[in-house]
This record gives structure tokens, sequence and C-alpha cells, in this order.
């Protein structure tokens, strides 16, 4: 499990999902509800990548 501080900026949250997913771990990534919304279109570009929806979710 990772956990980043709601001002994390993309690069961090790359740097945890990046391995993560790497090894075959599912994530969750929650931002607060006032950071952008990068990570958002991070997660939807795994997915386009072809990772399963369960392994990357986004809430």
């Amino acid at each position: 499990m990772a956990i980043s501080a709601f001002n994390h900026p993309l690069n961090l949250i790359v740097h945890q999902v990046g391995p993560a997913v790497a090894s075959g771990c599912p994530v969750i990534v929650k931002p607060a509800t006032d950071t952008a919304l990068s990570c958002f279109k991070f997660v939807e570009l795994l997915r386009e990548a072809g990772l399963p929806d369960e392994y990357a979710q986004a809430g």
C-alpha cells in the first residue's frame, strides 16, 4: 500500500503506483477534493495501456 499526501504532485504518485503495478499489486488512488485531476488522467492512461480496471482505481 502507498499513501501520498494531498499535495503530492503527479510525479510522486507515478513513483508509488508504477512499481506497485509492475509487481502485480492493485492500487487505489484517492486524491483530496482540492487536488489536481492529473492522477485521474494517469489511471486512465494505465487503463488505455491495457491494465485491467480492477488493478488501478481512482476514487
